[in-house]
């Protein structure tokens, strides 16, 4: 494992450890009374486990092996820098223009950047809308979440 996926796996496991301690502050409750930090705490677990579980296997794999030197120019960061930079202007936006409306562009946009054969906008449209549709039957209506509605009232 080269020095740049270490740092890269040591700072998961550090997001996992701050989101986990924020999200005890948020207070967890337990899973018939779930409180707002317990999803995210949940998630920082998995985040944190399966770090250091790909850190050990990774590190024990190469044990007995020759170590393969990847450079930076080999790896295509447009994408995952994309999809970061988008999921964090989608969290700012998300309370101000609502849930329905801020998960409607982001998706609309990902579908369009996504690898692979180039669809109709009319495809795009209508899968997003199935997408936020049922997400939003789901988390309001099924789970009983209330999500932001934003300036346009939905």
């Amino acid at each position: 494992m080269n020095r740049i996926n270490q740092i890269i796996l040591g700072l998961w496991v550090a997001v996992a450890f701050l989101v986990s301690f924020m999200s005890l502050n948020l207070g967890v409750g337990n899973f018939s009374a779930p409180g707002p930090g317990l999803f995210p705490f949940v998630f920082a677990v998995f985040l944190g486990g399966a770090s250091i579980i790909y850190f050990a296997v990774t590190h024990l794999k190469q044990a007995g092996h020759q170590r393969v030197r990847i450079q930076s120019e080999e790896i295509f960061w447009k994408r995952p820098g994309m999809v970061v930079l988008l999921l964090a202007i989608y969290s700012l936006f998300f309370v101000c223009i609502g849930f329905l409306t801020a998960t409607f562009i982001l998706l609309i946009i990902l579908f369009n950047i996504s690898p692979g054969t180039k669809r109709e906008w009319r495809v795009t449209a209508v899968g997003t809308l199935a997408t936020v549709v049922i997400s939003y039957v789901i988390f309001s209506k099924l789970l009983q979440i209330p999500l932001p509605r934003g300036i346009l009232g939905f």
